[in-house]
């Protein structure tokens, strides 16, 4: 058998998975994988070495890791790593506020991440839904109470109040509006007068 020596093009992560329809799809992917914006934002639990390998072969760009004491730099290359440890049971506003600037900044498509891909990766994922994508509060806390992402609903029930009482219009224009001033630039200051030619 002849092989083309020549660099083959990058696969989506949609043709990945329909490729994968007929196989064992964890092989190739972590668990709790799912597609939340199409080439720009995925979902999951804790890949290991060879699934980072295979999502960046694919066209992913970045990775969020969410967990806390828990870092991907030993097991990940190729791609943009943040990091942003969430402790479950401390989540606040300004937790979500800062992962959501961190995924306005990150180059797309990005995967996010924590151990099972659940409940903090559920929490940020209905933000982004909200805020960039504009869909209702409701209907994003639907999403994220859904069985297929796995919501660890009786241990858990902290994460639907926080969706709840985040003020999500002062979100959206403090992560879509940028800081006015921020950018300008200073005026210069008047050139100095020539001194005047001695007699």
């Amino acid at each position: 058998m002849f092989f083309n020596d020549a660099p083959r093009p990058k696969r989506s992560i949609r043709r990945l998975l329909a490729e994968l329809a007929y196989h064992d799809i964890e092989v190739a992917l972590a668990k709790n994988f799912h597609i939340v914006a199409a080439d720009k934002l995925y979902r999951s639990a804790q890949p290991n070495r060879q699934q980072f390998i295979e999502m960046e072969k694919h066209g992913c760009k970045s990775v969020l890791n969410l967990r806390s004491h828990h870092g991907d730099m030993p097991i990940i290359s190729g791609l943009e790593l943040k990091e942003f440890w969430l402790k479950t049971h401390r989540m606040t506003p300004e937790d979500v506020k800062k992962a959501l600037e961190i995924i306005r900044d990150a180059p797309m498509p990005m995967l996010i991440h924590s151990c099972h891909g659940t409940d903090r990766t559920g929490v940020v994922v209905a933000a982004y839904r909200i805020v960039f994508e504009n869909i209702p509060p409701s209907e994003a806390l639907r999403e994220f109470r859904d069985r297929a992402n796995g919501h660890h609903r009786y241990r858990y029930r902290h994460f639907p109040r926080l969706i709840r009482r985040i003020d999500w219009e002062a979100l959206k224009r403090e992560i879509l509006t940028p800081e006015s001033g921020t950018d300008a630039a200073a005026p210069e200051a008047p050139a100095p007068e020539a001194p005047a030619p001695e007699a």
